[in-house]
């Protein structure tokens, strides 16, 4: 080992510990017995087609360091599907900072936080085709059918595939990406429920990276609600707490004694409760 990179990765360690990045969706370990293995996982971002997706990177860092940057590998494979220009299915990353890619490189003053960061504002974007040559200007139909693609492979492939075969060697960010969807689910559900009432049983195909897809959100929302069933023991996970707290609002303006109330109050509460049902019924229907 070097002692200069054994300081370096330490101090760079150290600065991840004081200044996690949890609030990105950010989330790092590194092997206590070879610190130049360095494992990360950056979850999606909200407004992008990997919202919600676990998406895992190794990092090995070389013993030169901080002369030369890590070597990395993408390593949410599903399907041979390219999920982003910058990430290959062969794991190659490719990213200017890590002098794999045109751009500003690699510089001492970089650092893993500095990495990450940029995985995450130069990767995981809204239009992740706009990163391929020649694709900057594409219209909004060749943009939009790969972020279709993109969006529905990551359900299936960065969530659904991720929670039940996890990456070996990432297993311990099994108990993070369980315990994320779990917290998340209405997000999920919603998001899906969406998807699937705008975009489902549509063809998309882009000739860039011959891939082509047939969207089936009905299928992801029953994986979905089977996913949390298993993880939480909830019969029922269509009453998510989003709508829960909305029935319970509408519930509790039903706590009205209409024997002291005009005809106009009565009148009220049973508008109140066909918006109970209603809203019961919607739930039992998605």
């Amino acid at each position: 080992m070097s002692a200069n990179s054994v300081k370096r990765i330490l101090s760079d360690i150290n600065n991840l510990t004081e200044h996690p990045l949890d609030s990105e969706g950010i989330y790092w370990h590194v092997n206590q017995e070879n610190i130049y293995d360095f494992r990360a996982l950056i979850i999606g971002p909200k407004g992008t087609p990997y919202q919600g997706g676990f998406y895992f990177f190794e990092f090995t860092i070389p013993q030169s360091y901080p002369l030369e940057p890590p070597k990395a590998k993408y390593c949410t494979q599903f399907n041979d599907i390219r999920f982003n220009p910058n990430l290959y299915t062969n794991g190659t990353v490719c990213l200017s900072i890590l002098n794999t890619w045109a751009g500003p490189s690699w510089t001492p003053c970089n650092t893993l936080s500095s990495i990450l960061m940029s995985l995450l504002g130069l990767v995981f974007v809204e239009h992740p085709l706009v990163n391929e040559p020649g694709f900057e200007n594409s219209d909004d139909y060749t943009l939009g059918s790969y972020d279709s693609i993109i969006e529905h492979e990551s359900f299936r492939g960065a969530v659904l595939y991720m929670l039940e075969h996890i990456v070996p060697g990432f297993e311990m960010f099994q108990s993070k990406i369980e315990q994320y969807f779990i917290k998340h689910y209405d997000e999920y559900r919603e998001h899906v429920l969406y998807l699937k009432k705008y975009k489902d049983k549509r063809s998309y195909s882009l000739g860039v990276y011959s891939i082509s897809l047939s969207t089936n959100y009905g299928n992801i929302m029953g994986e979905l609600t089977a996913k949390y069933q298993k993880l939480t023991g909830i019969e029922f996970p269509e009453f998510s707490e989003t709508t829960v707290q909305k029935l319970r609002k509408i519930a509790e303006g039903l706590n009205v004694d209409t024997k002291k109330t005009d005809s106009k109050g009565k009148k009220k509460v049973y508008k109140l409760k066909k918006e109970l049902y209603d809203d019961i019924k919607m739930v039992k229907s998605s």
